[in-house]
């Protein structure tokens, strides 16, 4: 078992899910009790049946959604991935939020950028530690007033960063090409499949290719940034177009709210599942269904005192293949 304080929310955790928790936010950890526990994830050893049952499981668990609780219960033997994603959504701040965005920090300056899925965030980070800069988050990061807080967790690498060599050879080894070849075909099949069901499965596959990766595997000279004042935000966007384009003036109050519906559809299964809990046990809870204003309010202000960009890249585009530093006035 152990305890980990992220940024003033702090966790306890047992059993097996305490291992691959620490995997993934080991720079957290801490030796000795805190005061409080905002969240305990315990094992569940009794006979009731848990309602949230990831697919294909005989094992569950219950989401502690209502404001009176704090503790998620699970069975050993549920799939750690699910019982690790509905953690990370439990995880709550009132004057912080979790942003959808990668972060880079020189000079005392934070650089974010900031999209949904498969937009570039992760390949610019990469491209921008290679150069001397430190990493912030490349999937995920924090925010408050006008400061981001670094999240050095295991990099997210997924199947369309690896076509990135260094970055498969690293990651894989030997292995590289045979896994290119289950992604594309994976890719494949989602597009040509007409059966939703088959299109589902293959989504799932293109998840589990997703591999996490401690980022000093990668780059052995990464340094992790202090929580650093936030100086430029990249709005990144995939377009049908044949040049990388970068338009400088987005609204603070547009880019929040675009990142609050980001947040809510990367977030969707945590979600679905509360609505449930509230249809089946007739108890809400404030705190998660004003997640998105919250995270608007403080996004516009951490987003008030930077310069925003909105950068149209085109669909086939690596952002490893630029020069980002020139491209996006970099110092």
């Amino acid at each position: 078992m152990g305890f980990y304080d992220i940024y003033g929310f702090n966790i306890f955790i047992e059993g097996s899910a305490e291992s691959k928790f620490s995997t993934k936010y080991k720079q957290f950890e801490v030796s000795s009790a805190p005061d409080t526990v905002d969240l305990s994830v315990r094992i569940h050893d009794g006979k009731e049946n848990l309602p949230t049952k990831p697919n294909g499981s005989s094992k569950g668990m219950w989401i502690p959604f209502f404001s009176d609780e704090k503790t998620l219960w699970y069975e050993e033997g549920v799939a750690l991935n699910v019982l690790l994603a509905f953690m990370d959504g439990l995880i709550w701040w009132s004057h912080k939020v979790s942003l959808h965005a990668g972060g880079v920090a020189k000079g005392g300056n934070a650089f974010l950028f900031a999209g949904g899925g498969n937009v570039g965030k992760t390949s610019a980070v990469m491209n921008l530690l290679e150069k001397g800069y430190d990493y912030i988050g490349d999937d995920w990061l924090v925010i408050e007033e006008n400061i981001a807080y670094p999240l050095w967790r295991t990099v997210h690498v997924h199947d369309y960063n690896l076509s990135d060599p260094r970055l498969a050879r690293s990651v894989l080894g030997i292995k590289a090409p045979l896994y290119r070849s289950i992604s594309w075909m994976s890719r494949a099949g989602m597009q040509l499949l007409p059966q939703r069901y088959l299109r589902y499965a293959l989504s799932l596959l293109r998840d589990r290719l997703t591999i996490n990766v401690d980022l000093q595997e990668i780059y052995p000279n990464a340094e992790l940034a202090r929580p650093t004042q936030i100086s430029k935000v990249f709005y990144l966007e995939r377009h049908n177009s044949r040049e990388m384009t970068v338009t400088r003036g987005i609204p603070p109050e547009e880019l929040a709210r675009r990142m609050a519906y980001v947040y809510l559809y990367e977030w969707n299964f945590l979600f679905d599942e509360y609505y449930k809990y509230a249809y089946q046990y007739g108890k809400t809870n404030r705190q998660l269904e004003g997640r998105f204003d919250q995270i608007v309010r403080i996004a516009r202000r951490a987003f008030q005192g930077a310069d925003l960009y909105r950068v149209a890249i085109p669909e086939n585009l690596d952002m490893k293949d630029l020069d980002l530093i020139s491209k996006l006035e970099l110092p």
